[in-house]
């Protein structure tokens, strides 16, 4: 009898750890989806409050920005290029490298 209510108790505190560690990760997951609707919340404010004060530019100055964000659009796309080459790159000489060390192993 001492066995089974030993064995109870502790069938009774795993479920209760179970229990609170589900507790806190949904409190957790509550509290970054709360810190995820201000951040965006704040990113729509400065994105309407750019919108206004580039309506407000006189139109060379508006076309200037848009040529940068155009420029810079493209030199991030053109980095995303570059850092999947590098990987792709990366994984063909790693490839030729398990060749090569199986091939002296063959030898």
């Amino acid at each position: 009898d001492g066995r089974a209510s030993e064995a109870g108790l502790a069938k009774k505190q795993v479920e209760d750890e179970q229990k609170l560690s589900a507790a806190n990760e949904k409190s957790h997951k509550a509290e970054l989806q709360n810190k995820l609707d201000i951040i965006t919340g704040l990113r729509n404010q400065v994105t309407d409050l750019e919108a206004e004060k580039l309506a407000n530019l006189p139109a060379d100055a508006q076309e200037t920005i848009q040529t940068y964000r155009d420029r810079l659009t493209l030199l991030e796309q053109e980095m995303e290029d570059v850092d999947t080459m590098r990987n792709k790159l990366e994984l063909a000489a790693d490839s030729r490298k398990q060749k090569a060390a199986s091939l002296q192993e063959k030898c």
